[in-house]
């Protein structure tokens, strides 16, 4: 019997192991109206001269954590949670022929985020890929497209949002999705912002709120950026800042989506219900 139990408990262990990693919030403030921050960093860069119409932006980031806004400064999730880690690819932002001097004006971009087992990016060598990196993914894919070696092609990996960049960072009937500076100095550094509208994966329905930009956007993207080699911005950003082999720039803390989550309410009624049944079989067994 002892023999059967041991057997037992080790092939539960395996499939322990095996299963895929789980998204979900953790220490969630009582009254939490669903505003939060998303904390990465990551790696970029450009195809061309930024100012010049027609150059590609593109990158890939790690999700380090979400935390409330208004709440305190609660996380509510972090890597590592559930034995899961967030990372990212996006793409496809193309300069727009009003940039000009520091202006960096683009139109289109996405990107998609995916849900893997803890260290796999790492496993992969994280950015230190490089360019390389996106050819190395699941079959090889095109730099600047929404696939990386690490990312995208991860066993029981699942792709956890897509979203696409909207018009709108710049009021109006303006066509431009990101706006931004650079810096044309050395260390080259600047920022940029733009909203993105959730399309797919897995949390479509926890992000999709169409909270911001009145109601066709869900995520506001905030970027801050320097050149790679520059020791601070550097060293904070993709765990240790082993970024060059073809990445430009290093980005530092970039990205904070603000928007309302469905899912506080519910989840407190679900708790009571589960609570209550858990009482109702105590007495019953009793």
């Amino acid at each position: 019997m002892k023999s059967k139990l041991a057997a037992l408990a080790l092939g539960l262990a395996a499939l322990t192991a095996q299963a895929a990693p789980t998204f979900s919030f953790k220490n969630v403030p009582v009254g939490w109206n669903g505003a939060f921050s998303i904390k990465l960093a990551g790696f970029e860069s450009f195809s061309g001269n930024p100012f010049a119409a027609g150059t590609q932006n593109f990158g890939i980031l790690k999700i380090t954590s979400i935390q409330t806004i208004g709440y305190g400064t609660t996380t509510i999730w972090a890597d590592g949670d559930n034995g899961a880690e967030l990372t990212g690819v996006f793409g496809g932002i193309t300069t727009d022929a009003s940039s000009g001097g520091s202006f960096l004006r683009s139109t289109g971009g996405s990107a998609a985020f995916y849900l893997n087992a803890a260290g796999s990016y790492a496993a992969a060598n994280g950015s230190a890929q490089g360019l390389s990196g996106y050819a190395a993914a699941g079959g090889g894919c095109v730099v600047n497209a929404l696939c990386y070696n690490g990312i995208s092609n991860v066993a029981n990996g699942q792709l956890f949002l897509s979203a696409d960049y909207v018009p709108g960072i710049l009021g109006g009937l303006s066509p431009i999705t990101v706006s931004g500076s650079l810096d044309a100095t050395t260390p080259l550094s600047g920022v940029a912002s733009g909203y993105l509208k959730v399309t797919g994966g897995s949390e479509y329905d926890r992000f999709n709120t169409n909270s911001l930009l009145g109601g066709l956007a869900d995520l506001l993207a905030k970027n801050s950026f320097c050149t790679v080699d520059n020791g601070v911005c550097a060293l904070l950003s993709d765990a240790g800042g082993a970024g060059p082999n073809g990445w430009q720039l290093a980005i530092d803390d970039p990205v904070k989506g603000l928007a309302k989550l469905p899912e506080p309410a519910s989840l407190a009624l679900v708790g009571a219900a589960l609570m209550g049944v858990g009482i109702a079989r105590r007495r019953k067994s009793a």
